[in-house]
C-alpha cells in the first residue's frame, strides 16, 4: 500500500476535511519509510490526524466507521503516538 487512498470513503463518512486526509497520508508515509509494519493502522492515522488538526471524533465514531473495536483503535493510537513521540515528529498535548 502506497497511501491511504482506499480509506478515503471512511474519511468522508466521518466528515473529515481534505486536510485530515492529507495529514493522515503524511503520517502514514513517515511510518512507511521506517521499519515499522503499520499498514493496517489506517484508523489510527486518521484519528491522530483529526486530533492534530482540531477535527476531533470520538474513538467510537472512528472505530465504527472502520469496522474495528474501540480497543483496537486505542491500541493503534498508543503505538503510533509512541513512535511519533520517539521520532520527535509531533509535540503531543493529548
Amino acid at each position: 500500500m502506497n497511501n491511504l487512498s482506499e480509506y478515503k470513503k471512511q474519511s468522508n463518512k466521518l466528515n473529515y476535511s481534505e486536510a485530515v486526509y492529507i495529514k493522515a497520508n503524511n503520517l502514514f508515509f513517515v511510518i512507511k519509510q521506517g521499519t515499522y509494519g503499520y499498514e493496517d493502522y489506517a484508523p489510527g492515522f486518521f484519528y491522530i490526524a483529526g486530533l492534530l488538526l482540531g477535527e476531533r471524533r470520538t474513538q467510537k465514531e472512528v472505530a465504527d466507521v472502520f469496522k474495528i473495536s474501540t480497543v483496537t483503535l486505542r491500541k493503534q493510537y498508543r503505538e503510533l503516538k509512541s513512535i511519533f513521540t520517539e521520532l520527535k515528529l509531533i509535540d503531543w498535548c493529548y
